[in-house]
């Protein structure tokens, strides 16, 4: 009879750690494609010199992804940089975690 319980509760203990090591996962792989999506953007920006059509283009993708991407003129008019501001967001529901995690990049013009 001790030998079952035994057996039961490691069972349930390998449970636990398996579900709380795949939200760990699926946390990691959301914040991985939220900074490739990032730098997918930055890329675009800088590769345009900071056109109009291309940074607006980047900001509705982003919302479309369920991020944020803000960009601001920063510097004097003739060495210009974007300030890049990129918020998505970082949950771990098996946990309550639900934040809100911020990237922020410059790109010269």
């Amino acid at each position: 009879m001790k030998a079952g319980l035994e057996i039961y509760i490691s069972i349930v203990l390998i449970t636990i750690m398996a579900v709380l090591c795949s939200s760990f996962i699926v946390a990691d792989i959301d914040a991985t494609d939220a900074r490739d999506a990032y730098y997918s953007y930055y890329t675009q920006i800088d590769n345009s010199d900071g056109a109009t059509s291309v940074i607006n283009a980047c900001i509705a993708d982003a919302g479309d992804a369920g991020y944020k991407l803000q960009v601001d003129k920063v510097g004097n008019p003739e060495n210009a940089m974007y300030k890049l501001t990129f918020e998505y967001p970082y949950k771990m529901s098996i946990l309550g975690i639900n934040k809100t995690h911020t990237i922020v990049g410059y790109v010269q013009d």
